[in-house]
């Protein structure tokens, strides 16, 4: 095959370009060949060879010119042929294919890209796929951000970023800076519904809340959108957003904006949106604002710690097992209903609703005095373990949630943890060598004398907290082998599920609410649990998952697995994103044509 391939700056193109033709046989002009359409034979995947095609009027195709030009780091590579190589670093670049027939004296183009899926994003109910030339294509449930026609209209072809989630929306960010957003209108897939404002440039940062979004702009100002009363930011305590804002957290149904003066402002519906019963507190030195459910808490420079929001949800740090919150305050760790303050001492303050968390009394007990160096919540919020410098551990609140270290468990917390993991209604303690303790749903319990949990492990997964009704573990081992336990139906047994090897060679685990999927070194997934929540890989899928997968990602109840190639595979639940055959073009690799003179 002859070819001529050059590499020149973007500016010498012209030059390549130009061929001059000329008749001076003083007879009547011939009609001049005209090129009538131009594609080529192939695809675009690195390595490979494509052909390019072409008819013409007046002419003789064989000797058409042919010249492919791809985009390449501030110049062009050039190859002069029919026949042209896509090189291996082909990804979001372009390729030009020019066609000049014989005795012509203008030219034809056609433009094309590979376009593949660089990452996934996902809420409770759908996926978004993110390509390589900023385009999007979303599937599952389509009132819930699964169909990207349903809720404010937009450019969705090209320049999104990054993808934010409500459980019920999606919201894109574009490299102008400007935001689209599309799923229920209530759920902030409106841009619309809510104070308003200009979201057509300057936005840096997206914050969700379960049924709204904030957008910071970047000149500190702020716009709300979503549920009528969540996305206004005329709703709440008042206060100046126009300027000065830094970062934004949430609530279940409120937001609350850190200003560079150090003050807050919130707004919203509900519990947190009203900030009044702190607002003498909030109007200086503010370091940083924590939510949960129903409530804020704010910590300012001092160490001392405000409180509002639902006094019986942890918005009144009187309410709970009491301690001093005037000052020495590090770090706090919200609950679905409570709020617990590690100290510079070491010592911990919970409070907010004594049954969840909001009493250190209630649960197990020990000592919270000192030596407190983490705590962490179960994912459900229910409970908190404290995690001390000695390796031991201490739980409270919800007695069947991880509130009782002795709830369910047979194993030593005395000493020598190295860190907890939390699941939905348990905890999961990797002890330094290597053992699992657990405590809390009795589904989850560990036996101590199971050999294969016993030593050798290096990581526990948890069922996703999303769906609020998980009870399995999965402990990956040092030499690959997994050991899953709890609900056999929702993850807790390796052989309720599509089958595969799972003795050796697991890298990393990914979860629904009731099912996991293991990705393995050589790039195949095995599934189990649910069958129809992602514990089956042949449950809405058609795709090969023995090979070539690089990442997994899940939302409440179906997984999307993303390949080398950037082909997307998806199994679970068919209304949650599971099925996709509908769209599967668009979650293969494929060629498409963005620019043509014909």
């Amino acid at each position: 095959m002859d070819r001529l391939v050059k590499t020149v700056a973007i500016v010498g193109l012209s030059g390549l370009m130009v061929a001059c033709n000329s008749d001076d046989s003083g007879s009547s002009t011939p009609p001049k060949p005209v090129i009538t359409s131009l594609t080529k034979a192939g695809d675009l995947t690195p390595g490979s060879i494509v052909k390019a095609i072409s008819t013409c009027d007046d002419c003789s195709p064989e000797n058409t010119k042919y010249t492919w030009v791809v985009e390449k780091e501030g110049a062009i590579d050039i190859t002069e042929d029919k026949y042209f190589k896509v090189p291996d670093e082909i990804a979001g670049k372009t390729v030009r294919l020019i066609a000049k027939a014989h005795g012509s004296d203008t030219e034809e183009y056609v433009v094309f890209q590979r376009v593949t899926v660089d990452s996934i994003y996902q809420n409770d109910y759908s996926f978004v796929a993110l390509r390589d030339n900023g385009s999007i294509v979303a599937w599952g449930n389509n009132k819930y951000g699964g169909d990207i026609q349903v809720g404010s209209s937009g450019d969705f072809s090209s320049g999104i970023i990054d993808i934010i989630s409500t459980p019920y929306a999606h919201a894109a960010l574009k490299e102008d800076g400007s935001v689209m957003a599309w799923g229920w209108d209530y759920g902030g897939g409106d841009i619309n519904m809510g104070s308003g404002g200009n979201l057509s440039s300057g936005i840096k940062k997206i914050f969700s809340t379960q049924q709204a979004f904030a957008a910071l702009r970047d000149d500190g100002s702020v716009i709300s959108w979503g549920h009528p009363e969540i996305g206004n930011v005329n709703n709440g305590s008042g206060g100046d957003l126009s300027s000065g804002v830094i970062d934004i957290v949430y609530a279940w149904s409120a937001f609350a904006a850190l200003k560079d003066d150090g003050s807050v402002v919130t707004w919203g519906f509900g519990y947190g949106a009203d900030s009044s019963s702190c607002a003498n507190f909030l109007s200086s030195d503010i370091t940083q604002v924590f939510g949960n459910t129903y409530a804020f808490a704010a910590l300012k420079e001092d160490g001392s710690v405000c409180a509002w929001g639902d006094p019986r949800g942890g918005g009144d740090i009187t309410v709970g097992s009491g301690g001093d919150l005037s000052s020495g305050v590090v770090n706090i760790i919200p609950g679905i209903m409570t709020f617990a303050a590690i100290k510079e001492d070491g010592s911990v303050v919970a409070w907010g609703n004594s049954r969840y968390g909001g009493d250190v009394t209630v649960g197990s007990g020990g000592d919270l005095s000192s030596g407190v160096k983490q705590v962490i919540p179960t994912t459900n919020g229910w409970a908190f373990s404290a995690l001390k410098d000695d390796g031991s551990v201490i739980a409270w609140g919800s007695f069947t949630n991880g509130g009782d270290v002795n709830f369910g468990n047979k194993g030593d917390l005395s000493s020598g943890v190295d860190r907890v993991v939390a699941g939905t209604r348990a905890f999961a303690a990797i002890k330094k060598d290597g053992s699992v303790v657990t405590w809390g749903g009795l589904d989850t319990s560990v036996d101590p004398n199971n050999p294969d949990l016993n030593s050798g492990v290096i990581d526990v997964i948890p069922t996703n907290p999303s769906g609020h009704d998980g009870s399995a573990f999965t402990a990956i081992k040092k030499d690959g082998s997994i050991v899953a336990w709890g609900d056999e139906s929702q993850g807790g047994d390796i052989t309720h599920g599509s089958g595969g090897d799972l003795s050796s060679g697991v890298s990393h685990i990914f979860a629904t609410s009731t099912a996991f999927s293991a990705l393995k070194d050589d790039g195949s997934v095995v599934a189990w649990g649910n069958l129809e929540r992602g514990g089956d890989t042949s449950y809405g899928s058609s795709g090969d998952l023995t090979a070539e997968v690089k990442q997994v990602y899940s939302n409440r109840n179906a997984f999307a697995a993303l390949k080398d190639d950037g082909q997307v595979i998806t199994w679970g639940n068919l209304e949650t994103g599971g099925f996709s055959h509908h769209i599967e073009s668009e979650l293969q690799p494929h060629d498409i044509i963005i620019e043509s003179s014909l």
